[in-house]
């Protein structure tokens, strides 16, 4: 995956394998839903509570790509229209601490990566 700058791409190449660096990672990335972030705390959950979406980069300041499950929610509307209403709400599932949750691991197979969006021209 391209991202913006070398810094960038560093910092996320930290998120997925942070045995040779020695800082902790802060800056997150998420395929399934193009989400740039940084983490709130130690605890390594996609919420809202937890993650901090960012729009531009810390390091070149460009622009970032449009986060897929923020404000226009495209994420949700294209896995609705895949799978019709009812399907799509078998998906959810009531956790006591977040409230209701989309388990992904139930989603098609292209909406648990980055090729849903892809395909689409997102």
């Amino acid at each position: 995956m391209n991202f913006c700058c070398e810094d960038m791409t560093e910092a996320i190449q930290r998120q997925n394998n942070p045995e040779p660096y020695d800082l902790p990672e802060v800056l997150m990335y998420d395929p399934v839903e193009r989400l740039y972030g940084y983490y709130l705390t130690q605890k390594k959950v996609i919420n809202d509570s937890l993650i901090r979406p960012i729009y531009y980069c810390p390091f070149c300041g460009a622009k970032l790509p449009t986060w897929l499950a923020g404000e226009n929610d495209e994420y949700d509307i294209e896995l609705e229209k895949v799978l019709g209403n009812e399907g799509y709400k078998a998906l959810f599932y009531e956790d006591p601490e977040n409230g209701w949750c989309l388990d992904r691991s139930k989603t098609p197979k292209e909406f648990q990566t980055d090729e849903w969006w892809i395909k689409r021209g997102l």
